[in-house]
């Protein structure tokens, strides 16, 4: 009987009261919240570690300057397009691999979680597997990025990589807003300047493209702003007011600045190791017929990188002024009798007392000055602003005439007149390249020449720039 109830008395003594109940699931509780919070440690640092691996892999991608992805022959793709370089891919792949393998074993580790997994982890993990795809040059990053930005809208990152994805497919519109979702987050320069290159490529009506120019102005302004020492918001900065120049202003301050720009990307170190850079920089100079200037970036681009078609632009310029030159010289290939009678119809319809001649111009600008010319010969290249001609003035000089922004009826009604024709505030100087020379006039605008005392003004044409790199 002792035995049975000690028994009875021992089973009993097992027996749990209600505060025991309560003390071992709260012990029970915390132990699955410990294993939760191990298991939710261990998936941060999978991320994390796969983070690493990624950033490592992508700073063995060879990018393109954010602003000109592409060179001048093929499309334009947003910064962030992989390089797929065989030397670099090895060791790449094998980043990405390792990366790819944490990634899954974090997605497995939340599967089998009592606890849900976290929305910002989930997203992190959405992100990093959209940027393995990114940089193996695979499809469907877009909709990793997008279910990324969904879960987690404060991730400005996804939002950028959402943007270049998209982009790389066309889609400029919706690329344009997760750039402005990614700075809701804050600003931040790399952002402010890739979307101000977005702005400037994106289509609409005259005024919205005038309205995407400014506002691509003023972002890329806002990027230097954030940080005065970075070459590339320099050199980004540079190209918008390039662009800003040729699609909307003609203000040639717009150049100057653009030019401005430039130096102080290449004075920063790293832009000078940009190609871009350099072709750019040559079609402002080529523009504005600062031709030794010109020559010497084209050049420095092929020597950085061969395949932007710089060096032929070089000897395209060279021939160029040997064939101003010669067309001076053989004075526009008119017979001598009939230059003489040239001479002296322009002699006799002109007005000595307030317009000048060749010899009397000063270097560079001459304001509240008049010329008086007659055109002997069109040497426009088509396509290839400004327009340029062969003139004669009243004291037999031969010269070439450059005029900015005239429209091609105006160039054609120039080119086969023979009248009288006065020039404003022209600037003077002397072309000279590779010790071939020539004298050159510049007139700004077709406002300032008068043909039969008539202004040009309407025949006012916007310059292009043949290019893709800005």
């Amino acid at each position: 009987m002792e035995g049975t109830l000690a028994s009875k008395n021992d089973r009993v003594s097992h027996l749990a009261s209600p505060a025991e109940k309560t003390g071992l699931t709260k012990q029970g509780v915390a132990r699955e919240e410990d294993n939760d919070n191990e298991q939710k440690r261990c998936a941060q640092d999978q991320l994390d570690d796969a983070e690493t691996m990624i950033l490592k892999a992508d700073a063995l991608t060879a990018k393109p300057v954010p602003s000109s992805p592409a060179p001048e022959t093929g499309p334009e793709t947003p910064p962030g397009k992989p390089d797929a370089k065989a030397d670099e891919g090895n060791s790449k792949e094998s980043l990405l691999t390792k990366a790819e393998a944490l990634l899954l074993s974090a997605a497995s580790d939340a599967a089998g979680n009592s606890a849900q997994e976290p929305r910002v982890n989930k997203a992190r993990r959405l992100f990093l597997e959209a940027r393995i795809r990114a940089l193996r040059g695979e499809q469907g990053s877009s909709e990793l990025l997008s279910r990324a930005v969904k879960l987690n809208p404060r991730n400005a990152d996804a939002w950028n990589h959402l943007a270049e994805a998209l982009w790389r497919d066309g889609n400029l519109k919706e690329a344009r807003d997760c750039l402005l979702s990614s700075l809701e987050q804050g600003p931040e320069k790399a952002t402010l300047r890739n979307y101000s290159m977005l702005l400037r490529k994106l289509d609409g009506t005259a005024k919205e493209k005038a309205d995407n120019m400014t506002e691509s102005l003023a972002r890329a302004k806002a990027a230097v702003a954030l940080d005065v020492g970075d070459a590339e918001s320099w050199y980004v900065l540079g190209n918008t007011y390039m662009a800003y120049f040729f699609a909307l202003s003609h203000d040639l301050r717009n150049l100057e600045a653009a030019l401005k720009a430039y130096r102080r990307s290449e004075d920063l170190g790293s832009g000078a190791a940009n190609p871009d850079l350099y072709y750019n920089r040559a079609q402002v100079f080529t523009f504005l017929e600062n031709f030794p200037s010109a020559v010497s970036d084209y050049e420095r681009a092929h020597t950085l990188d061969g395949t932007l078609g710089a060096a032929s632009r070089a000897r395209a310029l060279r021939d160029r002024v040997k064939s101003l030159a010669l067309a001076v010289e053989r004075k526009g290939r008119i017979k001598p009798k009939r230059l003489v009678a040239l001479q002296g119809q322009l002699a006799r319809s002109s007005s000595p007392d307030d317009a000048l001649c060749l010899s009397d111009l000063k270097a560079e600008q001459n304001a509240d000055s008049k010329l008086e010319i007659m055109i002997l010969s069109n040497a426009s290249v088509p396509g290839s602003p400004p327009a340029t001609f062969i003139a004669l003035d009243r004291n037999g000089h031969v010269f070439a005439v450059s005029v900015f922004h005239l429209d091609d009826t105006a160039q054609t009604r120039l080119a086969g007149s023979r009248e009288r024709i006065v020039l404003c505030n022209p600037l003077f100087r002397t072309v000279e390249l590779d010790g071939v020379s020539y004298p050159s006039v510049q007139i700004q605008h077709p406002a300032q020449v008068l043909l039969n005392g008539i202004a040009l003004e309407s025949s006012f044409a916007h310059a292009t720039l043949a290019t893709s790199t800005i």
